[in-house]
Protein backbone atom coordinates (compact mmCIF):
# COMPACT_ATOMS: atom_id res chain seq x y z
CA UNK A 1 0.00 0.00 0.00
CA UNK A 2 2.94 2.34 1.04
CA UNK A 3 4.74 1.22 -2.22
CA UNK A 4 1.64 2.26 -4.49
CA UNK A 5 1.24 5.74 -2.52
CA UNK A 6 4.72 6.41 -3.05
CA UNK A 7 4.62 5.62 -6.81
CA UNK A 8 1.30 7.70 -6.98
CA UNK A 9 3.12 10.67 -5.23
CA UNK A 10 6.19 10.52 -7.56
CA UNK A 11 3.83 10.36 -10.68
CA UNK A 12 2.09 13.50 -10.15
CA UNK A 13 5.56 15.47 -8.75
CA UNK A 14 6.66 14.25 -12.67
CA UNK A 15 3.39 15.97 -13.34
CA UNK A 16 3.65 19.01 -11.92
CA UNK A 17 7.01 19.29 -13.25
CA UNK A 18 6.34 19.02 -16.88
CA UNK A 19 5.20 22.29 -18.03
CA UNK A 20 4.43 21.49 -20.72
CA UNK A 21 1.22 19.30 -19.73
CA UNK A 22 0.71 21.61 -16.96
CA UNK A 23 0.03 24.47 -19.73
CA UNK A 24 -2.57 22.06 -21.51
CA UNK A 25 -4.15 21.50 -17.77
CA UNK A 26 -4.22 25.60 -17.13
CA UNK A 27 -5.49 26.42 -20.37
CA UNK A 28 -8.62 24.55 -19.60
CA UNK A 29 -9.35 26.37 -16.33
CA UNK A 30 -11.78 28.80 -15.85
CA UNK A 31 -10.46 32.37 -16.20
CA UNK A 32 -10.65 33.14 -12.32
CA UNK A 33 -9.35 29.93 -11.25
CA UNK A 34 -6.55 30.68 -13.72
CA UNK A 35 -6.04 33.60 -11.54
CA UNK A 36 -5.68 31.99 -8.85
CA UNK A 37 -3.69 29.09 -9.30
CA UNK A 38 -0.78 31.70 -9.57
CA UNK A 39 -1.01 31.48 -5.61
CA UNK A 40 0.00 27.91 -5.58
CA UNK A 41 3.63 28.51 -6.41
CA UNK A 42 5.89 30.62 -8.01
CA UNK A 43 6.66 28.36 -10.53
CA UNK A 44 2.76 28.20 -11.92
CA UNK A 45 3.25 32.48 -11.72
CA UNK A 46 5.97 32.22 -13.86
CA UNK A 47 4.40 29.82 -16.17
CA UNK A 48 1.27 31.97 -16.51
CA UNK A 49 3.20 34.74 -17.57
CA UNK A 50 5.67 33.32 -19.82
CA UNK A 51 3.11 31.23 -21.74
CA UNK A 52 1.42 33.31 -24.81
CA UNK A 53 -1.90 31.10 -24.67
CA UNK A 54 -2.37 31.41 -20.90
CA UNK A 55 -1.86 35.12 -21.15
CA UNK A 56 -4.17 35.54 -24.28
CA UNK A 57 -6.88 33.12 -22.71
CA UNK A 58 -6.48 35.90 -19.24
CA UNK A 59 -6.64 39.06 -21.79
CA UNK A 60 -3.60 40.49 -21.21
CA UNK A 61 -2.34 39.43 -24.87
CA UNK A 62 -4.37 39.78 -28.14
CA UNK A 63 -5.55 36.60 -29.87
CA UNK A 64 -3.94 36.56 -33.11
CA UNK A 65 -7.00 34.87 -35.06
CA UNK A 66 -10.50 36.52 -36.08
CA UNK A 67 -13.54 34.95 -34.63
CA UNK A 68 -15.82 34.91 -37.34
CA UNK A 69 -19.56 34.03 -36.93
CA UNK A 70 -22.63 33.83 -38.96
CA UNK A 71 -25.43 35.67 -37.84
CA UNK A 72 -28.85 37.02 -39.07
CA UNK A 73 -28.50 39.82 -41.78
CA UNK A 74 -31.27 41.90 -40.38
CA UNK A 75 -30.81 44.94 -43.06
CA UNK A 76 -31.48 41.97 -45.58
CA UNK A 77 -34.97 41.23 -43.70
CA UNK A 78 -37.89 43.08 -43.50
CA UNK A 79 -38.85 41.54 -39.87
CA UNK A 80 -36.56 42.69 -37.28
CA UNK A 81 -35.65 39.91 -34.90
CA UNK A 82 -34.41 40.69 -31.71
CA UNK A 83 -31.36 38.42 -30.00
CA UNK A 84 -33.60 36.51 -27.32
CA UNK A 85 -35.99 35.53 -30.41
CA UNK A 86 -32.81 34.27 -32.59
CA UNK A 87 -30.63 32.66 -29.76
CA UNK A 88 -30.07 29.29 -31.04
CA UNK A 89 -30.12 30.55 -35.12
CA UNK A 90 -27.30 33.51 -34.42
CA UNK A 91 -23.87 31.53 -33.96
CA UNK A 92 -23.80 28.87 -36.99
CA UNK A 93 -20.76 26.61 -37.54
CA UNK A 94 -20.67 25.68 -40.85
CA UNK A 95 -24.34 27.91 -41.39
CA UNK A 96 -26.75 25.40 -42.60
CA UNK A 97 -28.01 28.41 -45.13
CA UNK A 98 -26.68 31.46 -46.25
CA UNK A 99 -29.56 33.23 -47.54
CA UNK A 100 -30.27 35.64 -44.95
CA UNK A 101 -27.07 35.47 -42.94
CA UNK A 102 -23.48 37.98 -43.03
CA UNK A 103 -20.53 36.56 -41.67
CA UNK A 104 -18.91 38.76 -39.09
CA UNK A 105 -15.47 39.50 -37.12
CA UNK A 106 -16.83 38.83 -33.48
CA UNK A 107 -14.89 39.81 -30.10
CA UNK A 108 -15.34 37.56 -26.79
CA UNK A 109 -16.81 39.89 -24.09
CA UNK A 110 -14.38 39.63 -20.95
CA UNK A 111 -15.89 36.32 -19.30
CA UNK A 112 -15.11 37.48 -15.65
CA UNK A 113 -16.43 40.51 -15.93
CA UNK A 114 -19.66 40.33 -17.39
CA UNK A 115 -22.20 37.80 -16.49
CA UNK A 116 -22.90 35.80 -19.40
CA UNK A 117 -23.50 31.61 -20.05
CA UNK A 118 -20.75 31.04 -21.44
CA UNK A 119 -17.56 32.86 -23.54
CA UNK A 120 -19.75 33.70 -26.15
CA UNK A 121 -19.15 36.28 -29.08
CA UNK A 122 -20.45 39.67 -29.31
CA UNK A 123 -21.12 40.50 -32.78
CA UNK A 124 -22.98 43.89 -31.46
CA UNK A 125 -26.71 43.04 -32.09
CA UNK A 126 -27.07 44.20 -28.09
CA UNK A 127 -25.47 47.15 -28.50
CA UNK A 128 -25.04 48.65 -24.79
CA UNK A 129 -22.75 46.29 -22.08
CA UNK A 130 -24.07 47.60 -18.73
CA UNK A 131 -21.44 47.76 -16.69
CA UNK A 132 -23.11 47.64 -13.29
CA UNK A 133 -22.16 43.89 -13.21
CA UNK A 134 -18.44 44.70 -14.00
CA UNK A 135 -18.82 47.18 -10.59
CA UNK A 136 -20.69 45.17 -8.88
CA UNK A 137 -17.76 42.07 -9.24
CA UNK A 138 -14.79 44.74 -8.49
CA UNK A 139 -16.41 45.85 -5.10
CA UNK A 140 -17.22 41.97 -4.17
CA UNK A 141 -13.65 41.08 -4.92
CA UNK A 142 -11.44 43.93 -4.94
CA UNK A 143 -8.03 41.68 -4.04
CA UNK A 144 -9.04 41.33 -8.16
CA UNK A 145 -9.03 44.51 -9.29
CA UNK A 146 -5.28 44.75 -9.77
CA UNK A 147 -5.21 41.45 -12.09
CA UNK A 148 -8.21 42.63 -14.05
CA UNK A 149 -6.80 46.30 -14.51
CA UNK A 150 -4.39 45.36 -17.51
CA UNK A 151 -6.86 42.76 -19.10
CA UNK A 152 -8.30 43.90 -22.24
CA UNK A 153 -12.32 44.40 -22.56
CA UNK A 154 -12.33 42.32 -25.63
CA UNK A 155 -10.76 39.58 -27.29
CA UNK A 156 -9.83 40.29 -29.82
CA UNK A 157 -8.73 43.80 -28.32
CA UNK A 158 -10.85 47.07 -29.14
CA UNK A 159 -8.69 50.14 -30.04
CA UNK A 160 -11.76 52.59 -28.82
CA UNK A 161 -14.76 52.29 -25.93
CA UNK A 162 -17.66 54.56 -26.04
CA UNK A 163 -19.07 55.60 -22.77
CA UNK A 164 -22.44 56.42 -22.12
CA UNK A 165 -25.34 56.96 -18.80
CA UNK A 166 -28.65 56.81 -19.39
CA UNK A 167 -28.72 60.62 -19.18
CA UNK A 168 -26.57 61.02 -21.92
CA UNK A 169 -28.17 58.44 -23.99
CA UNK A 170 -31.12 61.01 -24.32
CA UNK A 171 -29.01 63.84 -26.03
CA UNK A 172 -26.60 61.75 -27.84
CA UNK A 173 -23.16 62.76 -25.97
CA UNK A 174 -20.86 60.23 -24.76
CA UNK A 175 -17.52 59.43 -24.07
CA UNK A 176 -14.55 57.93 -26.42
CA UNK A 177 -11.71 56.03 -24.80
CA UNK A 178 -9.04 54.85 -26.53
CA UNK A 179 -5.35 53.41 -26.27
CA UNK A 180 -2.97 55.15 -24.20
CA UNK A 181 0.15 53.58 -26.06
CA UNK A 182 0.56 53.39 -29.70
CA UNK A 183 -0.10 49.92 -31.23
CA UNK A 184 -1.80 49.22 -27.85
CA UNK A 185 -5.54 48.36 -26.99
CA UNK A 186 -8.38 49.59 -24.28
CA UNK A 187 -7.77 48.16 -20.69
CA UNK A 188 -9.68 47.96 -18.24
CA UNK A 189 -8.32 49.64 -15.86
CA UNK A 190 -8.95 53.25 -18.52
CA UNK A 191 -12.70 52.25 -18.05
CA UNK A 192 -13.10 52.05 -14.42
CA UNK A 193 -10.66 54.87 -13.64
CA UNK A 194 -13.21 57.42 -16.36
CA UNK A 195 -16.00 56.19 -14.46
CA UNK A 196 -14.66 56.78 -11.26
CA UNK A 197 -13.59 60.47 -11.99
CA UNK A 198 -16.72 61.40 -14.12
CA UNK A 199 -18.88 60.10 -10.74
CA UNK A 200 -16.75 61.96 -8.46
CA UNK A 201 -17.13 65.16 -10.53
CA UNK A 202 -20.71 64.77 -10.70
CA UNK A 203 -21.30 63.74 -7.14
CA UNK A 204 -22.78 59.61 -7.97
CA UNK A 205 -20.65 57.92 -6.08
CA UNK A 206 -21.67 54.34 -6.73
CA UNK A 207 -20.56 52.50 -3.79
CA UNK A 208 -21.90 54.91 -1.20
CA UNK A 209 -25.37 54.62 -3.10
CA UNK A 210 -25.38 51.04 -3.27
CA UNK A 211 -24.51 50.95 0.28
CA UNK A 212 -28.01 52.84 1.18
CA UNK A 213 -30.55 50.81 1.50
CA UNK A 214 -32.95 52.77 0.07
CA UNK A 215 -30.92 52.99 -3.20
CA UNK A 216 -32.56 50.33 -5.74
CA UNK A 217 -31.04 50.65 -9.34
CA UNK A 218 -27.31 50.86 -10.40
CA UNK A 219 -25.86 54.41 -12.09
CA UNK A 220 -26.63 53.57 -15.22
CA UNK A 221 -23.19 53.11 -17.69
CA UNK A 222 -23.31 51.59 -20.88
CA UNK A 223 -20.05 50.70 -23.32
CA UNK A 224 -20.37 50.44 -27.12
CA UNK A 225 -16.81 48.75 -28.27
CA UNK A 226 -15.27 50.65 -31.15
CA UNK A 227 -17.18 52.43 -33.89
CA UNK A 228 -20.72 51.04 -35.19
CA UNK A 229 -21.26 48.31 -37.87
CA UNK A 230 -23.81 50.06 -39.25
CA UNK A 231 -23.51 53.51 -40.29
CA UNK A 232 -25.63 56.19 -38.48
CA UNK A 233 -25.98 60.22 -38.91
CA UNK A 234 -24.54 61.68 -36.06
CA UNK A 235 -27.08 64.31 -35.95
CA UNK A 236 -29.70 61.30 -35.51
CA UNK A 237 -30.66 61.25 -32.04
CA UNK A 238 -29.19 57.59 -30.49
CA UNK A 239 -33.23 57.00 -28.68
CA UNK A 240 -35.14 57.58 -32.42
CA UNK A 241 -33.01 54.61 -33.64
CA UNK A 242 -34.74 51.87 -31.57
CA UNK A 243 -37.64 49.75 -33.31
CA UNK A 244 -39.28 46.53 -31.91
CA UNK A 245 -38.70 42.92 -32.82
CA UNK A 246 -41.61 41.63 -34.37
CA UNK A 247 -41.79 38.14 -32.09
CA UNK A 248 -41.75 39.70 -28.59
CA UNK A 249 -42.08 43.54 -28.84
CA UNK A 250 -38.51 43.94 -27.43
CA UNK A 251 -36.74 47.46 -28.29
CA UNK A 252 -33.91 47.02 -30.62
CA UNK A 253 -31.16 49.91 -31.56
CA UNK A 254 -28.86 49.69 -34.41
CA UNK A 255 -25.77 51.10 -32.60
CA UNK A 256 -23.41 47.86 -32.62
CA UNK A 257 -20.19 47.33 -32.97
CA UNK A 258 -17.14 47.91 -35.43
CA UNK A 259 -16.67 44.66 -37.84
Amino acid sequence: MADKEEKQSEAVAGFMNNTYLLEMVLRHLPMQDLLRCQRVAKDWKALVGSSRALQSKLFLLPVEEEIAVVVPDREANENLICDECTKDLRVIHPPLCLHGTKILSGRIVHPLLVDQGGILPAIGSLEFIHLSEILDNMSKEPDMSQAWAEMFVTQPPCKTVTLWDREEMVTGSSIVLGAEDEGDFVRWRQVFDCIQELEDESEHHYLSKKQNPSYMSHYDWFMTLDNDCYPISEEAPLLSLSRSCTGCGTAIRHMVMQV
